[in-house]
């Protein structure tokens, strides 16, 4: 099957409890040891750079397959079912004995957010995930977030070298968003 856009890489599933506090305290103030922090209704959302450059050229109307790896826990059918209301997932690997991939995204009001970021089978992607099938026809190969993934930069980058070869060698242009990996 012939896809124009095929989306690769880190993909998890987004958390957002809604805070009750007041502007003006600090982090400090807010989440100290052995309290309780009141907070509202939850939301989910898809997030890493498959879900939203792919969601992206969706919404434009492009045909784009999104490729990554996802947990075969709640958390994973969760994010699978939420991108596959948007977008083409035959390319999602479901990785057995994996819990998904997710984000805690904290944000208080008046306080920069704050992410808890658990990368769950996202560290297991690697070459073959973006198969000699899967990129036939394809005009772009869009990886995001491999700072984020351990496998491609294992061997000095072994697994990364092996994706965009594979892609050249299909034709496909290829594009690639780093991230800014936490120097910590």
């Amino acid at each position: 099957m012939s896809t124009d856009f095929v989306c690769a890489g880190q993909l998890c599933l987004d958390i957002f409890p809604r805070f009750e506090n007041q502007p003006g305290c600090t982090v400090g103030e807010l989440l100290r040891p052995g309290s309780v922090v009141r907070v509202s209704e939850m939301s989910f959302s898809v997030g890493g750079c498959v879900a939203n450059t792919a969601g992206a050229l969706a919404r434009f109307g492009i045909a784009v397959k999104a490729v990554g790896r996802v947990g075969d826990d709640i958390l994973g059918t969760m994010l699978a079912d939420l991108l596959k209301a948007r977008l083409d997932t035959s390319g999602l690997v479901v990785a057995e004995g994996q819990q998904g991939s997710y984000t805690l995204n904290l944000s208080p009001v008046g306080i920069d957010r704050i992410f808890l970021y658990s990368p769950g089978p996202n560290q297991l992607f690697d070459s073959t995930d973006v198969s000699r099938e899967l990129l036939e026809n394809t005009k772009l190969v869009h990886l995001g977030y491999p700072t984020y993934m351990d496998r491609l930069h294992e061997d000095n980058g072994r697994e990364l070298v092996a994706i965009f070869d594979a892609a050249r060698q299909s034709g496909a242009t290829t594009s690639m968003d780093t991230s800014l990996a936490d120097p910590g």
